[in-house]
């Protein structure tokens, strides 16, 4: 008997890892979230004082965003046309933010295009509500360090 319940909590930690894969944070399942069109939200008024909404920024979670072509990346800022990638799929960190306890999911990227010396990188703050999904504006919180806050965005227990 001993064995066979081994068995299966080893069965089931192999789903949770290979089939949800990354995202599974804290056994919460986020995959529901993937969304490979992306999600968009105009960015706010930043450090450099640029209008609000000069920027458009697009990401996904858990996988790569289709509106940050012809580069891929789960995370881009779009201006005049051009995309700047801030986060790539395979450089990414869950965490829990220490000011209010919610859950961040965050992209970084190899280059600093624009940024002098470091990687860019965009923080997505996970707010369950009962509301419909929406988000925030996109904060430069630091240079070359956005935020975002995705409200309703509820993850699924693993039990």
């Amino acid at each position: 008997m001993k064995y066979s319940n081994f068995l299966l909590l080893f069965f089931f930690n192999f789903l949770i890892i290979f089939v949800f894969g990354d995202c599974v944070f804290n056994n919460i399942d986020y995959s529901h979230l993937s969304n490979p069109k992306g999600y968009s939200a105009p960015s706010a008024l930043n450090l450099h004082k640029e209008e609000i909404g000069k920027y458009t920024f697009h990401w996904n979670i858990c996988g790569s965003c289709s509106k940050c072509s012809p580069l891929s990346g789960s995370a881009c800022q779009r201006n005049d046309g051009r995309n700047e990638i801030i986060g790539e799929a395979s450089r990414h960190l869950w965490g829990i933010e220490q000011s209010s306890g919610k859950t961040t999911l965050t992209y970084f990227s190899k280059n600093g295009h624009g940024c002098p010396d470091k990687p860019r990188q965009l923080t997505i703050i996970f707010v369950c509500t009962n509301e419909p999904l929406k988000t925030s504006l996109v904060y430069e919180d630091s240079e070359c360090k956005y935020s975002v806050t995705m409200y309703g965005a509820c993850g699924r227990a693993i039990n």
